[in-house]
């Protein structure tokens, strides 16, 4: 089933998706929070990819899968700065 949200994508392939992320990602001096919701935007794009661009699946799930591992890492960084600034 497509959502209105990948139909608003269309058919992105795997190099356009690329080329879109870099010209998005928000650099080294951004917060840790734009940087995880970076990498959940680029693990929904990949995903996305997977489903539309036959030739490149795997390779845009192998990239899913470390944008979340990314956006993971990122949140858990957040955590640890909430909490070493008296967030617990």
């Amino acid at each position: 089933m497509v959502t209105d949200k990948e139909s608003a994508l269309g058919q992105v392939t795997l190099r356009q998706a690329h080329e879109l992320l870099t010209l998005h990602w928000p650099g080294l001096n951004a917060s840790v929070a734009a940087r995880a919701a970076y990498h959940e935007r680029a693990a929904s794009l990949y995903e996305h990819v997977a489903r539309v661009d036959p030739d490149h699946h795997h390779e845009a799930l192998f990239w899913a899968n470390e944008e979340r591992h990314a956006a993971e890492a990122a949140g858990a960084a957040s955590s640890q700065c909430v909490r070493g600034a008296g967030g617990e």
